[in-house]
C-alpha cells in the first residue's frame, strides 16, 4: 500500500490537503477560506478530485469544519454557499461520505444531492458531539 501525500502549491497545506490510506483518498477542506468557483481552493479541490484512480482507490471521505447540511442550525449563508459551490463538485466525482463538524450534536443524511436522497448521492455526517449541553 503506497500513501501519497497532496497539499496545494499556494502555500495553503495547512487549510486544504488530502491523502490516501489503502482503498480511501481523503480530503480536507477550509469553510473558514474561499471556497467559490473561481478561488484557488476550489481549482485545488476539483483537481485532486479529477485525479484521483477510482479503480485503485474506490472510496472517498471528504471533510471540513462546517457543516453543508443540518437539522439544528436553519439555513445559514455559510450552507448555501457550500451547497451552491461544493456539492455539486462532490457529486461529480462521486464522493462517497462529506464529514463535518460545527456544531456540537449529530446527525447523518440519507446519500442525497441538492436536498434529495438519490441512490448515488453523497451521505453527510454532521459529527461534532462534544461540548454541547
Amino acid at each position: 500500500m503506497v500513501n501519497r501525500f497532496h497539499s496545494p502549491s499556494n502555500g495553503n497545506s495547512l487549510f486544504w490537503y488530502s491523502f490516501d490510506i489503502g482503498l480511501v483518498h481523503i480530503v480536507y477542506y477550509s469553510t473558514e477560506h474561499d471556497f467559490r468557483r473561481l478561488s484557488s481552493q476550489y481549482k485545488w479541490l476539483e483537481q485532486d478530485l479529477r485525479s484521483i484512480d477510482r479503480i485503485r482507490i474506490p472510496w472517498i471521505l471528504v471533510t471540513a469544519h462546517r457543516p453543508m447540511y443540518s437539522s439544528l442550525i436553519g439555513i445559514h449563508l455559510i450552507q448555501i454557499m457550500l451547497q451552491l459551490n461544493i456539492e455539486p463538485l462532490l457529486y461529480k466525482y462521486h464522493v462517497d461520505l462529506n464529514l463535518h463538524g460545527h456544531t456540537h450534536s449529530y446527525g447523518r443524511t440519507c446519500p442525497m444531492y441538492q436536498h434529495k436522497c438519490i441512490d448515488d448521492g453523497i451521505t453527510q455526517v454532521l459529527i461534532g458531539m462534544v461540548g454541547m449541553i
